[in-house]
Order: C-alpha cells, then structure tokens, then sequence
C-alpha cells in the first residue's frame, strides 16, 4: 500500500519488519495514513477559513472533529495491540505515535529475549532429565500436540524418525488392562483433583513385550477457565526393578512357610524381611528384626570362630557361603546353626541384596557329639581290653 510521506519516514525509522508483519499493525497504519491524508486536506481548508460561509465552517468543522476521534480511536487500537503482542494490558498514556512505535519495539525485543531464554531452560532441563535415563514428554490438553524426546523414544526400541509426536502413537501401545489408569489421571485433572501425578503402567516395546513405565507428570499451564493446558513429565524404564519384586514377591512365599529361618538384608546386611522360622528360632519380634543385621542379634561370646570370619568375608566380597556356628537368642541361650547365604547382584553385578537361611542344627550337633563321645570310650575300651590281654 501507498503511504503518506511522513508516514513511510517514521515508519523507516522507527518499526521493524517484523512489526510490520503483524495484522493489527497493518490495521493502525492504515487508519494513521488516512489521519496525514485529512490532515493535508485540513491545512488546505485552513487557508480557506475566513472567506467560506457559516455553513462551511460548521460543516468543515465536524469533519475535523471526525478526523480528531479517529486519530485517537487509531492510537488506542495501536496500545491494544501493543498489549495483545506482550501480553501486558496496562497502557502507556501517551498519545505520541513515535513514543507508542519505540515502546512496541522494545516491548517485541523483549518478548523474543524471553523467547529464546526459556527455549535455553527447556533444552537445559531436558538434557539434566534424560541424563539420568529419563525420557521426557510434554503434552497440550487443549490442542492434543504432543512431544517426546529422542531418549523416550530409544526407550521403546524407536528411532526418532520411527516415532511421531502424536498422542495416538502413545496411546496404541498401553497395555489394554492400564487404559484405566490413564482415563482416570485425565479425569482427576480435569475435575481439579490433582495438579501432578506419579503412577506405574506397562507400555509395549518395539520388540513386542511391554515395559514397566514409571510415569511422572504436573501441569505447568491453565486456561483462563481454570483447566489444565499444558503439562511436562518423565518416563522412567522400572521394568527390571518390577521383575525383581515379582522374583522377590515368589521367594518370600516359599520362604514363609519354611521352618527355617529365612532374612533378606539389603547390600549393608540389614535386615528388611523374615520370616516366622527366625522368630521362632531367635525369639525377637519382626519390628526388633528389621533394620538390625544378623550379627547384631545373634553374636555372643561363643560365636567368635573361623567359621564367623569366612562368613564376613564373603559377605562382603558378594560370595555365597555356608557355615556352622554358635548363635544366640534374645533370652542369651545358644544354639548352632548352619547358615547358607546368596548374593542378589544387579544387571551391573553389585551385590544388592543378601538371603540367608538359618537351620537350628542343635539336635544334630547333639548326636554328633555323643557319637564322637561313645567313638572314644569304645577306643578307649578296645585299648584297655588288650593291655589285660
């Protein structure tokens, strides 16, 4: 479009192209041009002002109160679209067009710095989060747009061009049995119950089997009506942690209803699972159990022996053992027992967990004794029997 001379000065002065670009500023500068255009004609009628008629004078005179209400009409759309741009609806009271133009240009400036800020900490806690195996995500409740990150998608067994960013994508690969998981959390955002979450379900991997999926998310936007738009989370891989539960959840069956007794211990060898067989064998509660380490509840004075040493040792060089020793009760008798132990290892081979079986071997230890006992006397009987002979 064609301006007015003075219009296309400041306007090469003063805006960008890019704020040129913009609907609302091709609007202004239109009612702006047509502001010069009746003020040229003004100064035309001016010189005209003392030889027209009374008519002509009021009839010129309205139409200068029309061009004066539209100048202004045109700088106020210009301030409402100063604050549409920058989202700040508090107007400067201005009413130069230069000081509204330089105001615009650095309200833009500042809109692109922010821009490009927050582009810099949304790469910065992306690269933190998939650092430590996470794969992130960031979904729009109001437009379904929908992003994952190229760790997500290695996670299933995907390249980044193998996997769209689209919510359907995602939704296909749940397995049909957590669907209701994933309805209920949309639900409860939307009926404001919760702000974030954190839940457990199983995705279906490239390969054809389904992951363990720890999923964490919370909103970070809300519509002006309140409602969750948008929202960022993680997936974490706990597949092999839920493998190990299960694994774990089978052996404390069995080991429940062995008459042994049975402890699980962590890598430091605390305990943080037996059974009823160790109670009854040591007599201390399951809460005076866990926590404790099998040394600090049933060493005694008697206990000290090579047997003790071996078992330490391998302990904590993650080998197994398995030894007869003297242990004590809470009520500080004694009995021996034979304590066979396993090291857990990780995928990594660290030692993560330790389980040990402890069998009252008194009894047996008894005979053995009385044999070894009737053994000496039979040898000593034997001896003297040829000495009379």
């Amino acid at each position: 479009m064609s301006f007015h001379k003075l219009l296309k000065k400041q306007i090469g002065k003063f805006l960008t192209e890019e704020i040129l670009q913009h609907p609302e500023i091709e609007k202004f500068l239109n009612a702006v041009n047509s502001s010069y255009i009746a003020c040229d004609r003004d100064a035309a009628l001016a010189d005209r002002a003392f030889s027209i008629s009374e008519e002509e004078y009021i009839e010129i005179n309205n139409k200068l109160k029309y061009e004066v209400a539209l100048k202004r009409q045109s700088i106020e759309k210009l301030k409402e679209a100063i604050g549409t741009i920058t989202g700040n609806e508090k107007r400067d009271n201005s009413d130069d067009l230069l000081v509204i133009a330089k105001t615009l240009n650095e309200q833009v400036n500042k809109r692109k710095k922010a821009e490009a800020d927050l582009k810099k900490s949304q790469e910065l806690w992306q690269f933190a989060l998939e650092g430590a195996g996470d794969g992130v995500w960031e979904y729009d409740f109001e437009t379904d747009d929908v992003f994952f990150s190229r760790q997500y998608k290695q996670m299933l067994g995907y390249n980044d061009d193998e996997f769209k960013n689209d919510i359907d994508e995602w939704l296909c690969r749940i397995h049909p049995d957590d669907m209701g998981i994933i309805k209920n959390t949309d639900r409860d955002y939307f009926d404001k119950n919760i702000s974030s979450h954190q839940q457990e379900y199983r995705i279906k991997h490239k390969n054809g089997t389904y992951l363990y999926i720890l999923d964490r998310g919370k909103v970070i936007n809300y519509t002006t009506e309140g409602k969750p738009k948008r929202i960022i989370g993680t997936h974490t891989d706990i597949t092999a942690q839920k493998e190990s539960e299960n694994e774990y959840k089978r052996i404390s069956v069995v080991a429940s209803a062995n008459e042994n007794g049975v402890v699980f211990t962590d890598a430091e060898g605390k305990i943080f699972w037996s059974n009823e067989g160790f109670s009854t064998i040591t007599g201390y509660t399951k809460d005076e159990i866990t926590g404790k380490t099998p040394l600090e509840l049933c060493e005694g004075p008697l206990s000290k022996s090579d047997a003790l040493q071996n078992m330490i040792d391998a302990f904590f060089e993650g080998r197994s053992f398995n030894v007869e020793l003297i242990n004590y009760r809470k009520n500080g008798t004694w009995f021996w027992a034979r304590v066979t132990g396993q090291a857990i290892v990780s995928n990594q081979g660290e030692v993560e967990q330790y389980f040990a079986i402890i069998e009252n071997i008194s009894a047996e230890k008894e005979v053995q004794r009385k044999l070894k006992l009737y053994d000496e006397r039979l040898k000593l009987a034997l001896a003297s029997g040829r000495d009379n002979y």
